[in-house]
Order: C-alpha cells, then sequence, then structure tokens
C-alpha cells in the first residue's frame, strides 16, 4: 500500500518519495515533474494521484525550476541496471510533457507504459525510433549480422527442418517453433533449390516458403529478439527471401551481361533454366507458392530460342517472355550482398 503524503508537504519539499518495486535486474527510474506557476493550487492532487500509479521508484513533484529542462539522466550502477532520471513539466494547459511525448490527466495507463518502458529496456532502446519488426536500427543491424553467415551444405532435397536445425546451431538469435508450425515441419517435402552459398538468413526463408511458413523476428518489452517460425498468415511482417541489391546489376550481377551463342529447341523450362543457372553459375530461387497458384507447369512449357550471341539478361527476357501463365524474375542479394535469381508468377 503506498502512502500518500500531504500535499502541502509536496508543495514546499518538492518531494514525494515512494517505496523501490523494481526487481534487482531491472532499471531505477524515478520521476522529477516540475510545474509552471499555479498549475499545482488548481491540479496539483490530482496529479499526485496519477503519478502514483505511473510505477516509478520515486517521483518528485515541484515549481518550474528555470535550471532543469525536460530530458533523462542516466546513472549507471551495479549488477547491470542504470538508473534513470526523468524530468518532465506540467505546463499551463495542465499536461504533463514527457521526452518523448505529451500526456493528460486522463492518461495515466500512457504514462505508466512510458515508465515501464524505459525500466525495462533503457532509454535509448524505449526512446528510439522503431522500425521494422518493431526493432531499432541498431537491433535490426545486429540481427541482420546474425542471419550474414553463409549456409555451407547441400539444400537439395533436404527438408525445410534440416535447414532449420542447422540454421539454429548457428545463429546467435534465438530461433523458437510457434505451435502453428510444427505440424508443416513434420511433412516430407523436400527442397527443390540448391541454396548453398547463400546467408542462411535467406536460405532459412526461402525453405520455409513453400510449407506457407516464415520466419518472424519479435522482441517483448525488456527481452533480447528472437525468431519465431510460424504460419505466414499470423503475422504481418517476415524475414524477406534476399532484398533489393545496393548496387547496378551490372556491378553486382557482371554475369548477366555475359554473351553466348543460343541454341534451344523445344526444351521444357525446367530444363532451359537448369541449363542457364548452370553456365551462370548463379543460384535461382523460385516461388513456389505462386508458380503453383498460377498453374504453370514447368515440365509441359516448351523454350525456342536461337542466335548466335545474346546476353543472359537477354536470354532470360525472351524465355519469360513466351511462358504462359506468365512469369517474372529479379535479381535479389542475400544478407551478404550476393545476388541470385529469384522467379515469380504474376
Amino acid at each position: 500500500m503506498l502512502r500518500k503524503l500531504p500535499l502541502g508537504l509536496i508543495w514546499c519539499c518538492a518531494l514525494w518519495a515512494l517505496p523501490s518495486v523494481v526487481a534487482q535486474d531491472r532499471n531505477y527510474v524515478e520521476l522529477e515533474i516540475l510545474a509552471e506557476q499555479g498549475t499545482l493550487i488548481s491540479s496539483g492532487q490530482k496529479w499526485m494521484e496519477a503519478l502514483s500509479e505511473a510505477g516509478a521508484d520515486n517521483v518528485r513533484l515541484g515549481q518550474t525550476n528555470r535550471s532543469k529542462r525536460i530530458g533523462i539522466d542516466k546513472r549507471e550502477s551495479s549488477g547491470g541496471r542504470s538508473s534513470y532520471t526523468i524530468t518532465g513539466k506540467i505546463n499551463s494547459r495542465n499536461q504533463l510533457l514527457l521526452p518523448a511525448g505529451r500526456y493528460s490527466l486522463r492518461e495515466t495507463a500512457k504514462i505508466k507504459a512510458y515508465v515501464e518502458s524505459i525500466r525495462a529496456d533503457g532509454a535509448e532502446v524505449a526512446l528510439s525510433p522503431k522500425m521494422a519488426f518493431g526493432l531499432t536500427a541498431k537491433q535490426l543491424v545486429d540481427l541482420h549480422k546474425t542471419l550474414k553467415p553463409i549456409y555451407n551444405k547441400p539444400t537439395l532435397g533436404t527438408t525445410p527442418k534440416q535447414i532449420l536445425d542447422a540454421v539454429q546451431r548457428n545463429c546467435k538469435t534465438p530461433i523458437v517453433i510457434d505451435p502453428s508450425a510444427r505440424e508443416a515441419l513434420q511433412g516430407d517435402y523436400t527442397v527443390e533449390d540448391e541454396l548453398q552459398g547463400l546467408s542462411q538468413g535467406t536460405v532459412l526463408a526461402a525453405a520455409l516458403r513453400p510449407l506457407g511458413l516464415v520466419a518472424a523476428p519479435t522482441r517483448e518489452q525488456g527481452k533480447a529478439t528472437k525468431i519465431v517460425i510460424t504460419d505466414t498468415r499470423r503475422v504481418e511482417e517476415h524475414w524477406p527471401i534476399g532484398w533489393p541489391p545496393k548496387s547496378r546489376n551490372s556491378q553486382s550481377f557482371p554475369q548477366l551481361y555475359e554473351r553466348i551463342p543460343v541454341n534451344i529447341r523445344n526444351y521444357t523450362l525446367s530444363a532451359t533454366l537448369k541449363a542457364i543457372q548452370g553456365a551462370m553459375k548463379a543460384p535461382f530461387v523460385y516461388d513456389y507458392n505462386s508458380l503453383a497458384r498460377s498453374g504453370l507447369d514447368v515440365e509441359k512449357v516448351r523454350i525456342n530460342l536461337e542466335s548466335e550471341k545474346m546476353s543472359y539478361l537477354l536470354i532470360l527476357n525472351r524465355i519469360v517472355g513466351q511462358v504462359r501463365p506468365r512469369i517474372q524474375y529479379e535479381v535479389r542479394a542475400d544478407e551478404n550482398g550476393k545476388p541470385f535469381i529469384w522467379f515469380s508468377s504474376r
């Protein structure tokens, strides 16, 4: 039970102390709230009650001090914990101004969530802009690094579960399997592409996709980032199968511009693309889900193309132009910037 001090004592001493309830492995947070002249007279008791529910370890409520500005001060302490002093201000409109926003007396829950985020994550994380997966820029960079190591085992004919197990052993970010994904991973489907040499993040995402599964990074407040393997319908964001290249294709993928004699006569689409892939010595990755939805049978579509010399880029353009239902390809890059060609149905 929190003991409320008389309001007059708060105004005179500018100090209201609350007992510490924070666990020993979490940050210590105190609020120092300054009010403009006359604000405490009209609403001091209400603000005292609101701040008592904010969950801070200590609260100081008093009149505006010109030497104090809105902000957060951090002090390191032992045991990996830090102490944060949040300085805020109650303005003439009776709004509480804190470093990341403004709050009314009716927004006690938001003030509490604000304090709790700093207690759990520290101000550096709590107040940083959130990007993909609700992560900060630094957290995203760290996650990207853990998915960059090269997957150096053959993938053709292996199961997605075998690839997942191998990535789990080599990934510094914890990977957990959602119950919705367990049944799909127990099936007998085997990977149809050779992905060896690409980054483990790209390989994992590509191996999971035919099962309707994805790798979805997430982070609970105060905890480390983890990757959840789950049904694609359960999440709005997931780790992609490659990224847009950072440089032009002529720089990142010069093989595309090599010119060769072409003599393709009544080859299946499957055999044609396998031959080109072997000649280019480059990974080809297929979106089997979209190809299946389109009704395309790569063993039935026939390709014919002849030329004295033609670049691989033009060859691929001419091939996809012959295919019905239509397909498309694009150059993507794995987490190391290694290019590959991604085929999908329009």
